[in-house]
């Protein structure tokens, strides 16, 4: 099943093009790595997909549904049934750690005991349990990251997409964190979009990698 299809799409700013004429189709369950230099529209597609953004032509397809189409969103990012882990994580700095996590699922209008069970079964998952009550700036690297991916998972997302999500850790610490996060796909079995421009990263993670350079995405042959 293809749970993301982009047809011809195309986004500039002012006079500049950062995707052009883009077509790409992800299949349920890959662990799709777009890889390629800083500044080549990587962080853009993602957004597109998420729904932050439109393409001025072209259509993005989410699980058979056109959810954005010529400049217009039509199904707005917490209706696409994903997650994303932005490269500076985005937590909320003002609540604990099982607060950032139960977050959406408040948002979703979820019943308190039905939450209180999710976010327990996310802390496990992640090894945060003894970390519940700590703000995020108490803690480290490793642990924020951590975080970041509990929180997008906790909502059960179908796909999940991650923007350079360990490029700022040491080099120990950035293949550990590697490990998990294959962990938790194998576990949850969510399609997974990984961009970066580490080629360790994007040989671990990868079942199927793709190059983008100047808007324009290619395939590279590839066997995990």
């Amino acid at each position: 099943m293809k749970v993301i299809q982009l047809q011809g799409v195309s986004l500039s700013y002012g006079k500049d093009p950062i995707l052009e004429d883009l077509t790409l189709e992800v299949d349920e369950g890959e662990r799709l790595v777009i890889h390629g230099p800083s500044g080549c529209g990587k962080t853009t597609l993602l957004r597109l997909i998420a729904g932050f953004l439109a393409p001025q032509r072209g259509t993005v397809v989410l699980e058979g549904k056109v959810v954005s189409q010529k400049g217009r969103i039509l199904v707005p990012p917490e209706k696409r049934n994903l997650g994303m882990v932005f490269q500076d994580l985005a937590l909320w700095p003002h609540l604990p750690v099982e607060g950032n996590i139960e977050f959406g699922l408040r948002a979703r209008g979820m019943p308190k005991k039905e939450r209180k069970k999710r976010v327990e079964e996310m802390l496990k998952m992640v090894n945060l349990s003894s970390h519940k009550g700590k703000k995020p700036t108490r803690l480290s690297g490793g642990e924020q990251q951590r975080l970041a991916l509990a929180r997008a998972l906790v909502l059960e997302p179908r796909i999940l997409l991650m923007d350079e999500p360990l490029s700022s850790l040491d080099p120990e610490l950035n293949r550990h964190l590697r490990g998990v996060i294959l962990h938790l796909q194998e576990r949850l079995g969510f399609t997974l979009i990984y961009v970066t421009h580490s080629r360790e990263e994007a040989r671990d993670i990868a079942t199927r990698l793709v190059l983008m350079k100047k808007g324009k995405i290619s395939e590279i042959p590839w066997e995990p």
